[in-house]
């Protein structure tokens, strides 16, 4: 009975191709799974389209050395009373209404924007959000940092780090809840 040897060479450019392969899949599945445009889109679209002009919205802020809660009265998409207004900071904070939220947050949902260093120091902005399965309004919606191997492999920058570590503003807003006022 005869043993099939296997040539070192080819063990060696399979193990290559095989770590290609994977290293592309997790890519395009981390791809997937930050691909926030979509999700974006169609809570943005069911939020328009309920055409909902009046309502009350309670929200945490956080971002800009700031942490925040309100509580504003919408009346066509303008604040027109605020209830509540807190911080633990001096630090100014954004009070937006939920069409707002959804302006702040397109740039990072659409489109690739990298941190302040560009993509090969720390990434570029992903937004996580979760949204409301009936009106489409942003439960909470938060940008974080996700760096793509591929682009660094692609570069000629996988494994270098030359760039200054620096923390852009993440900003985070959490609807605590929203009423919908006649």
């Amino acid at each position: 009975m005869e043993r099939i040897r296997i040539s070192p060479v080819l063990m060696t450019l399979a193990l290559l191709i095989l770590g290609g392969i994977a290293l592309i899949g997790a890519q395009f599945f981390g791809a997937l799974q930050a691909a926030p445009a979509s999700q974006f889109s169609l809570a943005r679209h069911r939020w328009e389209t309920n055409t909902i002009s009046h309502y009350r919205m309670a929200a945490n802020y956080s971002g800009n050395f700031s942490q925040c809660y309100y509580d504003i009265e919408v009346q066509q998409e303008k604040i027109v009373h605020i209830f509540t207004m807190n911080c633990l900071s001096s630090a100014e904070s954004k009070t937006l209404t939920v069409g707002g939220i959804f302006k702040n947050f397109e740039r990072y949902a659409t489109q690739k924007v990298c941190s302040p260093n560009g993509c090969f120091c720390e990434g570029s902005f992903v937004v996580r959000a979760t949204y409301d399965q009936t009106l489409g309004y942003p439960l909470s919606i938060t940008t974080i940092f996700h760096r793509y191997w591929l682009d660094d492999l692609l570069n000629g920058k996988i494994g270098v780090q030359q760039c200054l570590r620096m923390d852009p503003v993440v900003e985070e807003f959490v609807v605590v809840k929203v009423t919908i006022l006649p």
